[in-house]
């Protein structure tokens, strides 16, 4: 019965995104710095590479250090991924279904929607980034990334130390529960899958 709400709660939100007001911000991206003390970057996938679709209702759970209080924060939203040939969307919802964001990546361009006053802790490509480097099972624009993989963990290094340890503690087949630990920008997400 719960989930039907939180479905219910979802959808209605979800289709208030038609009516939503905001900014949009259409940035061309072709690549992330992903480590803050190197030079090391990431090629943003197609999403074509992805190799199917996929859809999932996502609770995600951001931590990080804020620069000017140097305050720990944590941050939770509910987030609708969507992958197809065409393009990698995410939206996310706060408390009672309020859209925060919404993120879309075709390709070679990045459209964000926020309303004025909300703040990413992060810029948004590098949310697109470190899903990419969690979902995708291949890397074809980036052949030389540096990973290390088990059953469980996926470990992305630079200059041999490790930047990026992604871990699935349910295995990485279901893609139920993802922990990304970011060790150069000092920030951890959390997902869990809710449908």
């Amino acid at each position: 019965m719960m989930k039907f709400f939180q479905a219910a709660a979802l959808t209605l939100s979800f289709l208030g995104l038609v009516g939503f007001s905001g900014c949009t911000n259409t940035q061309r991206v072709t690549s992330v710095m992903l480590g803050a003390q190197t030079n090391a970057t990431f090629s943003l996938e197609q999403p074509s590479s992805f190799g199917g679709e996929f859809f999932a209702t996502q609770r995600l759970e951001v931590s990080y250090l804020d620069k000017k209080t140097a305050k720990k924060i944590r941050q939770e939203v509910v987030v609708q991924v969507e992958i197809d040939d065409e393009s990698m969307r995410l939206v996310a919802l706060g408390q009672m279904g309020i859209s925060l964001f919404q993120l879309s990546w075709d390709g070679s361009l990045l459209k964000v929607q926020k309303p004025p006053g909300v703040l990413l802790p992060f810029a948004p490509e590098y949310l697109i980034a470190n899903m990419q480097l969690a979902l995708w099972k291949e890397f074809p624009n980036n052949p030389s990334l540096m990973i290390e993989e088990t059953k469980d963990k996926r470990v992305l290094k630079f200059a041999g130390k490790p930047a990026l340890v992604i871990t699935y503690p349910k295995g990485k087949g279901k893609m139920q529960e993802i922990r990304i630990n970011d060790l150069t920008r000092n920030f951890k997400i959390f997902i869990t899958r809710l449908d």
